[in-house]
């Protein structure tokens, strides 16, 4: 009973700024005691007994150590106290993930889901007026900033739960980051430098070989692969009075049907010699005529005197394109073939050439026979009868392949038709376009090819 006396006259006393707290050792008694205090005495009232000592002391302890909280609870009061608002906090939820493809592999994947969490944050208040403030203290309470308090670093520094946004997973791994990636930024070249004309045919070059690599056409929605590339020889005539000599170049493209069938299609320009052979026109024209029925007593002489002129149509060379559709059968390393070949003519570069001269002609005839006189004659051919013409063919060879992209190439050509109309330009024809002749050819694919697969 002294105890408790002395401890309510320490309550009293004991101002708010200079209150002290009690020992560890009272602090230490945990409040389940003093209840099991409180309930004993309220048992032993009901039951009409009376209180043992040692319970009374116990409750005046008690009393004593509550007072003293109460006391540091109004101390503590006077410094910085804490309350808490809620926020939302994003957060990201990481699940791993075992997935099997079409082939029975299997791979781990990451998959993360964007959620918000609810999470207490301390707000830090102030009461100025049970505080001893320092200068720096009360310049911010003047100016309404708040006093640094480090109760919200030591709180937070406890609850390090609360301060993590993102939850780990269940296997304890550690979440995993994924950068999200930035768009490419495209720089102008503000520079005045232009890329020579090698430059810019090399870029070409290798961007046509790549997509040459890669070609496929689509057919009843289905892929089909394309073997592209190019061929270069010579050739002649053949079965003709004039040898027109020259070389040959373009692309090619094969698409096989089967392991031993392929259709195939290409573009040949070929140019060609014209080896001095030249077009001879004739333009007579008769000035004088006169006949001697004295000279001959059984016949008659037929004099003339005619202005003739000789024209010459000559050229270098003319050049064709063939574009021939043919039909491959593979066997080992040989390949033999046939089909349309189409031809287009380009317009002869002709040059003309003219000679005049007087010549006297005599014609002697009996008397008896019968003669018709000779007749002015004009020129033959014109610059039209050498324009372009268009054909149609065949193409027959074969080719040995070195390998998957190199071979050798010999066939044998000839234009059966072609869409000239007049006399004149049949004739051209037959001399310059409508000649079997024979090609000789290196080829190379872009693509290798192999015809078992």
């Amino acid at each position: 009973t002294n105890f408790s006396k002395k401890a309510t006259e320490s309550k009293r006393t004991t101002d708010n700024t200079n209150a002290s707290i009690v020992d560890n050792k009272n602090n230490n008694k945990s409040p389940k005691q003093n209840k099991q205090g409180d309930n004993t005495a309220k048992l032993a009232a009901v039951a009409g007994t009376d209180i043992p000592t040692s319970i009374k002391k116990e409750n005046a302890i008690d009393k004593a150590i509550k007072a003293k909280q109460e006391t540091a609870t109004a101390s503590a009061n006077s410094e910085t106290t804490l309350s808490t608002k809620q926020i939302d906090v994003p957060a990201v939820r990481v699940e791993e993930k075992m997935v099997t493809d079409l082939n029975g592999n299997k791979s781990i994947v990451f998959d993360t889901t964007e959620f918000s969490v609810k999470m207490n944050v301390p707000v830090e208040k102030t009461n100025p007026r049970y505080v001893k403030l320092s200068e720096k203290d009360q310049q911010r309470a003047e100016t309404k900033t708040g006093i640094v308090s480090n109760t919200l670093q030591e709180l937070q520094g406890e609850n390090n739960m609360v301060a993590s946004a993102v939850p780990m997973p269940q296997n304890k791994r550690a979440p995993i980051k994924r950068e999200v990636a930035k768009p490419a930024v495209i720089k102008e070249d503000n520079t005045n430098e232009k890329l020579s004309f090698f430059a810019r045919f090399k870029n070409m070059s290798k961007q046509l070989y790549q997509k040459a690599n890669t070609a496929t056409i689509r057919i009843a929605d289905k892929q089909i692969a394309i073997y592209p590339g190019m061929i270069v020889g010579v050739n002649a005539s053949m079965f003709s009075k004039h040898n027109f000599g020259g070389f040959q170049g373009g692309l090619t493209a094969l698409t096989p049907l089967n392991r031993f069938l392929s259709l195939s299609t290409e573009a040949r320009f070929i140019h060609r010699n014209n080896s001095a052979y030249t077009v001879n026109d004739y333009n007579y024209t008769i000035k004088n005529m006169s006949i001697d029925s004295n000279s001959l007593s059984s016949s008659k002489i037929y004099n003339y005197q005619v202005d003739s002129n000789a024209l010459g149509y000559n050229f270098k060379n003319f050049y064709t394109i063939q574009m021939p559709i043919l039909l491959n059968a593979h066997v080992k390393d040989f390949t033999f073939y046939g089909g349309l070949n189409m031809a287009y003519g380009f317009r002869m570069d002709v040059r003309t050439s003219n000679k005049a001269y007087v010549v006297n002609v005599a014609d002697t005839i009996a008397t008896n026979s019968v003669y018709n006189q000779r007749a002015n004659i004009g020129k033959r051919f014109t610059n039209n009868d050498f324009n372009s013409r268009f054909g149609l063919g065949y193409t027959v060879g074969g080719s040995y392949s070195f390998n998957p992209n190199l071979y050798l190439d010999l066939r044998f050509s000839n234009v059966l038709w072609d869409n000239a109309k007049t006399e004149t330009k049949q004739e051209i024809s037959s001399d310059f376009f409508r000649i079997p002749a024979i090609q000789f050819s290196l080829g190379y694919r872009f693509r290798k090819f192999d015809k078992r697969e």
